[in-house]
C-alpha cells in the first residue's frame, strides 16, 4: 500500500522504494529493476507476489525475495528462480518457540526450505567474545556463519572487522540451522 511505502521510506531514507498498484512488466522495465540490488515481493496476495517475483527475475533483477504462506507456492517460486522464499508462518512459529523456550536466539527467517536461516542473537554478559574484533572472530567461525549486521549502543551497521563485540550487542547472522547451539554457547 502507499501508506506502507511512505512509512518504510521514513524508516529507510537511503533505500529507494517504489510503489505501483499492480504487477506491471513495463513499470519494472522502465524503473530498470535489473540495476536494483534486490526486489522484495511482500504483498498480502500470493498470486501478486509470484507475478512480481517472476517479472523481476525475467527482467534480470539479481536477487528476488518473496513472501509465500503456502508451501507449494514457495517451492514453485524457488524452482522458477526466486532467490529467497520467506514464510510468515515459519517465522511466527520460530518466534513463538523462542519465547516459550526462553532462548536468547531468535530465528527471523528460514530460507531454502529451512536449510539456512537469518537469526538474531544478543551477546551475553559472560561471553568470551566480548572485546574481540569481528576481523579476529570471523576466521575462527565455521564457514557457514556470516555476521551481517550489528546493533550496538543504538546504532545499526554492517558488520565490519573493526567492531569489537560488547555485551548487549545484537547480531544478525546468516547460518545453517545446525550452528544454533554453537552460536548460543559462543555468544
Amino acid at each position: 500500500s502507499k501508506e506502507h511505502c511512505y512509512n518504510l521510506a521514513k524508516e529507510l531514507p537511503k533505500i529507494p522504494l517504489l510503489y505501483h498498484p499492480s504487477a506491471d512488466w513495463e513499470f519494472f522495465k522502465t524503473e530498470k529493476i535489473e540495476r536494483a540490488d534486490a526486489c522484495i515481493a511482500c504483498t498480502p496476495s500470493e498470486e501478486k507476489n509470484m507475478q512480481l517475483s517472476l517479472i523481476a527475475k525475467d527482467l534480470g533483477c539479481p536477487k528476488v525475495i518473496s513472501v509465500f504462506s503456502d508451501k507449494a507456492s514457495g517451492h514453485l517460486a524457488e524452482k522458477l528462480g526466486v532467490s529467497h522464499v520467506v514464510s510468515p508462518y515459519i517465522t511466527t512459529t520460530d518466534h513463538i518457540l523462542r519465547l516459550t523456550r526462553g532462548e536468547k536466539l531468535s530465528i527471523i527467517v528460514s530460507l531454502y526450505d529451512q536449510k539456512a536461516e537469518i537469526i538474531g542473537i544478543k551477546v551475553s554478559e559472560g561471553s568470551r567474545v566480548i572485546g574481540v574484533p569481528l576481523a579476529k572472530l570471523g576466521p575462527s567461525l565455521p564457514a557457514e556463519i556470516l555476521i551481517a549486521l550489528v546493533l550496538s549502543k543504538g546504532q545499526i551497521f554492517a558488520a565490519t572487522g573493526q567492531h569489537a563485540l560488547s555485551a548487549g550487542d545484537e547480531l544478525l547472522i546468516i547460518t545453517h540451522p545446525k550452528h544454533r547451539k554453537y552460536l548460543e554457547k559462543l555468544l
